[in-house]
């Protein structure tokens, strides 16, 4: 049986069966790529003929041909998008067409323009080096406009009913659509430098926001999936076996010794459990770390531009009065400090209300638990994860450790008594389900 048969199949996928997809497509993407980066640097050997050195030194380093190969392997029938994460064949299929027919025209301009900025004669990168960036920003907004129409779910089309698209859907490709076309306006009025180092990073931005972190998603989704597959999988097995060991008992009190062994099989069916299925926390969770996470990476991308928003520390919002040994010391609030309060009381909300499921799914179901164990654990995770959002938010904002005294008490005598209550209704709930099931008591 081949690896694309197990999949789907509770006791046979296996989650390293993506993730040596991953891996395989990544080895078979780089052949080509390679070949045509050692022509490359063959010709840039030949350093007594300008026109064919600097066109070696533009096929050195074909990256853009190494995604595309990447991506060649990973929409195959049995590859990870259709074969792995059961995405629409004909969607998949469609859409890498029309990033292949954007590449006979991106690629060929890349090398044109890496050649015209590397060669030393000016008028060369004016005239061929601003046409050719012209010409791919126009082809990509093609490519972004085609895939505006697919209405591609994976991204920001969602389950909309009857095929309507939200307002977050248009703004989000709109803008990209618009982007290149605004750099070819600067592009014309003589900023082409600045617009080709803007365009080269959105274009990393867009490798690891696109490819990079929404494969990681999906790879995280599909580990989920598989875990909640064997975790209802193993719950079935075990109510089954309740239900066999009370027939039994109830045969040997009524002496009824004419069932065959036969008749007492159970079948223990693999359960069909669909994505959406999925815990929402753990996966709201997922989106609101990669978003970070992603986040973070474009900014050191766009480390450069730092710059253009120092401007954040130099707006004050309010003063406030701390005392260090015993002295009044005036500090400044600014707008940076704001905004990163706001981020880290956001955060908080997201670890406090998608944690516990998070824990549930990948942590406390392979550990043996009493019963109530794991629910007070995730209690105390949710409450600690507030305390210390709320400290360190109001940190930022300039609320030290003498102002917030009051409000670390407050906090710990509201989170005992949340616990308590909590822990009460859980054992509440727990004793009437007992009461309920056990006709005994």
């Amino acid at each position: 049986m081949t690896t694309s048969q197990m999949i789907g199949k509770v006791t046979q996928d296996k989650f390293r069966f993506s993730t040596f997809n991953v891996c395989a497509s990544f080895i078979l993407a780089w052949p080509f790529p390679f070949i045509v980066g050692l022509i490359g640097v063959l010709l840039s050997a030949a350093w007594q003929y300008p026109f064919v050195h600097h066109l070696g030194q533009a096929l050195a380093v074909p990256m853009s041909l190494a995604v595309f190969c990447f991506m060649r392997e990973l929409v195959r029938t049995d590859g990870l998008f259709i074969g792995h994460f059961d995405w629409d064949p004909e969607l998949v299929h469609r859409s890498f067409a029309h990033y292949r027919q954007l590449l006979w025209i991106y690629l060929p301009m890349m090398v044109v323009q890496d050649f015209a900025n590397l060669y030393s004669d000016i008028d060369v990168s004016a005239t061929l080096g601003r046409l050719a960036f012209i010409i791919s920003n126009l082809a990509v907004s093609f490519f972004l406009w085609r895939l505006y129409h697919e209405k591609i779910p994976p991204m920001t089309y969602g389950d909309i009913p009857e095929g309507k698209a939200h307002i977050g859907h248009n703004l989000f490709w709109w803008v990209l659509i618009i982007i290149p076309q605004i750099l070819n306006y600067t592009a014309l009025k003589g900023y082409l430098t600045s617009s080709q180092s803007v365009m080269n990073k959105l274009e990393v931005s867009a490798v690891l926001g696109g490819v990079i972190t929404l494969l990681i998603y999906y790879l995280t989704k599909r580990l989920m999936l598989l875990q909640k597959r064997r975790l209802a999988f193993d719950r079935a097995k075990a109510k089954r076996q309740e239900i066999l060991a009370q027939r039994l008992a109830e045969m040997e009190e009524e002496k009824e010794d004419s069932f065959s062994s036969r008749e007492m099989q159970i079948e223990v069916e693999e359960p069909e459990i669909d994505l959406e299925k999925i815990s929402a926390q753990s996966l709201r969770l997922l989106r609101s770390l990669l978003l970070l996470i992603y986040l973070t990476m474009v900014a050191i991308v766009w480390s450069d531009f730092y710059q253009a928003i120092t401007f954040l520390e130099d707006v004050t919002l309010w003063d406030v009065t701390s005392t260090i040994d015993g002295i009044d010391e005036l500090s400044a609030i600014s707008l940076k400090s704001l905004l990163l309060a706001v981020l880290a009381f956001w955060l908080t909300a997201i670890i406090a209300r998608d944690m516990p499921g998070a824990m549930e799914l990948l942590v406390l179901q392979h550990l043996d638990l009493s019963p109530g164990t794991g629910y007070a654990i995730t209690s105390l995770t949710r409450y600690i994860a507030i305390f210390l959002g709320i400290i360190i938010g109001s940190g930022l904002i300039g609320f030290d450790w003498s102002k917030m005294q009051w409000l670390v008490a407050a906090l710990g005598g509201r989170t005992g008594f949340w616990y308590a209550r909590d822990l009460c209704q859980f054992h509440f709930r727990a004793d009437n389900l007992i009461r309920k099931t056990d006709p005994y008591r």
